[in-house]
This record gives C-alpha cells, structure tokens and sequence, in this order.
C-alpha cells in the first residue's frame, strides 16, 4: 500500500459502535469512512470481520494480503484503546459512585 494512503488512512476519525444497549458495554466495532473527491475510503471492523473498499480516481484499489494486514492491525489497535477508555471511564464512574455513597 502507498505510504500515502496508509497515512491518509490513519488521519480519518474512527467510528466506534456497540451492538448490544446492556449497561457499561464495550464496543464490538469500528469504522473509517472517507469520501474527498480522488480517495473513497470505506472500512470496517466488526468482530474480528474485516470489510475494506478502498477507490482511487473511481478506480478499485486492489488491496494485497499485507494491505489488509495493516488494515486489520490499525483497525484492532482503534478498537482495543477504545475498549480500554471505556473500561477506565466505567471504573471511574464506578469509584465516584461509590464515593457518593460512602459519605451519604
């Protein structure tokens, strides 16, 4: 893959979704969506299912076995931070609430 492009990969905000609603729930998938004229940049990772479009110049980029590789790796990087702030926050939530109710 062009060094371009993994950069330009790298700079799109990532999309988090959780797939249940339960209480403090981890998210199970993320996304990169681009679409800024010569790049067409639609990539997703939902339990460990990669799906990855990738246009140039309304061209299909043909990605490689190590294209998707970096793909899968960057995108389960994303998520496993994601789910660990979200573990940190549930357990800061948890501590001030159990602070509150320790002095009530």
């Amino acid at each position: 893959m062009k060094i371009e492009l993994k950069n330009l990969i790298k700079l799109i905000t990532p999309e988090f979704e959780r797939e249940t609603s339960f209480f403090n729930d981890l998210p199970n998938e993320v996304s990169l969506h681009l679409d800024e004229g010569i790049y067409v940049i639609d990539i997703n990772l939902k339990d460990d299912c990669l799906d990855a479009s990738v246009w140039i110049k309304e061209s299909e980029y043909n990605l490689l076995s190590e294209d998707i590789d970096f793909i899968y790796n960057y995108l389960n990087d994303l998520l496993d931070y994601e789910i660990e702030l979200t573990k940190q926050y549930y357990d800061a939530e948890r501590y001030e609430q159990d602070r509150e109710d320790y002095y009530i």
